[in-house]
């Protein structure tokens, strides 16, 4: 595989399914020049989010060595956008993507503490965040700071998990071929499978990175300090700062001002209730992508 000026591999989603982990570990591939910001969401026009202001400064976040095959970009909310499939085959010749898909129930229950812990969900329960989905939807309850009241969307638990209709755009612009579909528990299972699985796609030498742990379970230590900072420094310095510089000074901010935590157990009741109100869609993403899912909803 040749270098490309653009990118042509690009890791899309889901949330919370274990796509910071991977690409921490495809950023150390010495042929792999991983954007320097994961979340560009370069390729995500419906969601109003931080993102480059041109081609220009999204093209400045790779760096490209005499080694360099493959510029790729890790963009979560890529699978949940509705115009990012064809955003991303708009801009570049045959492109490769990356899908890592969780069990939905555990992935809206661990993307609510996340949104919890960046102060972007207000509301102290998941049950109350579900709940708030309705009115949410009609412009009610949506936080007055934050990236959520600038992308409501954000905040609908639901939908950023039903999977099979988003896999449905990416098929419809791209061949299979041109996809890979791991899920959480493939991953965690055998994360070296999986990492190798990932070079062959690309057609890129083997390697073997050093583990890491990335992205786990976290609690602000102050927590108000965080949401003065979202409050009154997010759009002064979304301004003047270039956007590596604020993603790193974010970064460090979170680093010093939060502990890991172990996640909460969901309330059993609500997960058979939300086991339920996924199940028509699993079965449809098992047809969709031919695995058996059942251990999912069993």
């Amino acid at each position: 595989m040749k270098t490309k000026s653009r990118p042509s591999f690009y890791l899309v989603g889901a949330p919370k399914a274990g796509t910071s982990a991977l690409a921490a570990l495809l950023a150390q591939h010495p042929q792999i020049s991983m954007c320097h910001i994961k979340e560009s969401n370069f390729h995500c026009p419906d969601l109003n989010l931080p993102k480059p202001k041109s081609e220009k400064e999204y093209l400045s976040l790779f760096s490209v060595t005499p080694d360099t095959k493959v510029l790729a970009d890790a963009s979560i909310l890529s699978l949940y956008s509705h115009r990012s499939a064809q955003s991303i085959t708009q801009y570049v010749t045959h492109p490769k993507v990356l899908m890592i898909l969780r069990n939905p129930v555990d992935a809206m229950y661990a993307w609510y503490s996340q949104m919890s812990f960046v102060r972007n969900e207000p509301l102290l329960s998941f049950q109350a965040a579900l709940a708030a989905e309705v009115e949410r939807k009609q412009g009610r309850l949506i936080p007055t700071y934050g990236s959520t009241k600038f992308c409501p969307q954000l905040l609908f638990y639901r939908d950023i998990m039903r999977y099979a209709e988003q896999i449905e755009r990416y098929f419809s612009v791209l061949s299979r071929d041109q996809i890979m579909i791991f899920t959480y528990d493939d991953f965690k299972a055998d994360a070296t499978a999986v990492y190798s699985k990932v070079l062959d796609f690309l057609d890129l030498d083997s390697f073997t990175p050093k583990s890491q742990t990335v992205n786990v379970n976290k609690e602000r230590l102050m927590p108000g300090l965080h949401s003065f900072l979202k409050k009154t420094l997010a759009e002064p310095a979304k301004a003047l700062l270039p956007t590596k510089t604020r993603s790193d000074l974010i970064m460090f901010i979170d680093k010093i001002n939060s502990r890991e935590v172990q996640r909460s157990q969901m309330d059993e009741q609500l997960k058979v209730t939300l086991k339920a109100e996924c199940l028509p869609d699993i079965i449809r993403l098992e047809k969709l992508i031919g695995r058996d899912l059942s251990h999912w909803y069993a």
